[in-house]
């Protein structure tokens, strides 16, 4: 990995999730990630998801979270992603699911 700028380097900081998850329990969330991601690593995704459903459950609103786990390799949305985030749409959002 290459040194991040000190500024870029605190503003991630800044809104890493992990440090304040209550900045997010007043909305639903949802977390699809690739267990072969080649750019966010699947521990640093678990570690986000734990912490996560920790700030939810405390909140009183564990349903608003999910996390999603796909074994698949390569960073992207593919097919399963995809039909994740419109089931999520459709109940969040009241969004009519579609096929692609």
């Amino acid at each position: 990995p290459r040194p991040l700028a000190p500024a870029y380097a605190e503003w991630l900081r800044a809104q890493d999730v992990t440090r304040t998850p209550q900045r997010l329990v007043h909305s639903a969330v949802l977390m699809l990630n690739r267990t072969g991601d080649d750019l966010i690593p699947f521990d640093c995704a678990a570690t986000t998801a734990r912490t996560l459903t920790q700030a939810y459950a405390r909140a009183g609103a564990p349903g608003r979270f999910r996390f999603v786990r796909f074994d698949i390799a390569g960073h992207g949305i593919g097919p399963q992603e995809h039909q994740a985030a419109l089931h999520w749409f459709q109940r969040w959002l009241g969004a009519p699911t579609r096929k692609p």
